[in-house]
């Protein structure tokens, strides 16, 4: 959880409302992987947790939307590890997608217009012997603008990663900028 929270005071940090629905912390949680070892679980009923994924995005876009204080322009998707998940969103009044950790597995559904900034290590511990350019296949294929950047060694959470913060940020404010 400690790279969440070091996303989470980037973001905050540079003046963004942060909301982040904890699946992990949903009655009823499935199981999909072993962090420990860093794999997945066979037989995980991975379809469903992309589901319930979905949902809480869905539901956190109406809650922000609420709050007059937000400024429902700039409404930005950010998703890690499986929470790249977010790539499955296909909801709109998004400004941008960024996607951390992921490889897009279960598709690009992000809509027409929407930039993506996709960022990967090029060894992800999580993720070895899969193709890491997974998110940047499916965009060219949808035709979607994307920003896919690779990064050496094997960490699956690159908040610590200073240049990954500094792409972060900087996209976040030139999607902010374009109308």
């Amino acid at each position: 959880m400690g790279g969440h929270r070091r996303y989470i005071g980037l973001l905050a940090g540079a003046g963004y409302a942060v909301l982040i629905p904890d699946s992990f912390a949903r009655k009823g949680r499935l199981k999909s992987g072993d962090p420990k070892r860093h794999r997945g679980i066979a037989g995980a009923p991975f379809k469903r947790i992309m589901e319930m994924r979905l949902e809480e995005i869905r539901y956190a876009t109406e809650q922000a939307g609420r709050f007059p204080w937000v400024d429902k322009e700039n409404l930005f998707l950010m998703g890690h590890s499986q929470g790249g998940g977010a790539a499955r969103y296909s909801g709109a009044n998004l400004k941008a997608h960024i996607i951390s950790g992921s490889i897009c597995r279960g598709g690009l559904r992000v809509p027409a217009g929407t930039p993506i900034l996709s960022i990967y290590s090029e060894n992800d511990s999580w993720l070895r012997g899969r193709f890491p350019n997974g998110c940047w296949e499916e965009a060219s294929k949808r035709r979607r603008s994307i920003e896919f950047h690779f990064f050496p060694g094997d960490a699956h959470n690159l908040s610590r990663n200073r240049r990954a913060r500094f792409l972060i940020l900087d996209f976040m404010e030139r999607q902010r900028l374009r109308r």
